[in-house]
């Protein structure tokens, strides 16, 4: 559980270093998501994040990073996302690999900002 060191609205399960969630393959047409619940496999895969907010009218963003250069950038994600104040956000991929990374929720009211880090990683073993 994070809340900024200024007494800011950013709630979630994760720190600043990030938390990790964990993704098992999916076998056949059965999606999993990091959080355990699994899909019909209509969908495709549906990822859960965890990420909460304390004050309900603060906007919040997902990000994720872009892997593909040397230097630390985050994509705004705003298709295939939903968010839902009590669970956090919910995003859909047609593939298990595209839903693999860094995640970065961040929060802006005014001058506070705020923001937590996701590691979505496979589970192997």
């Amino acid at each position: 559980m994070f809340i900024g060191k200024d007494g800011s609205f950013l709630l979630t399960q994760a720190g600043k270093k990030g938390s990790t969630l964990v993704m098992k393959r999916p076998e056949g047409n059965h999606t999993s998501a990091a959080n355990g619940n699994g899909g019909n496999g209509t969908e495709g895969v549906l990822l859960h994040i965890p990420c909460l907010l304390t004050t309900p009218k603060v906007a919040i963003s997902l990000y994720k990073r872009n892997e593909e250069t040397k230097r630390l950038t985050y994509e705004l994600l705003t298709q295939n996302v939903t968010y839902d104040p009590k669970k956090g956000f919910t995003l859909q991929f047609s593939s298990f690999e595209n839903s693999l990374g860094q995640y970065k929720c961040s929060t802006a009211k005014g001058r506070k900002k705020d923001y937590a880090i996701f590691n979505v990683v496979e589970h192997r073993g």
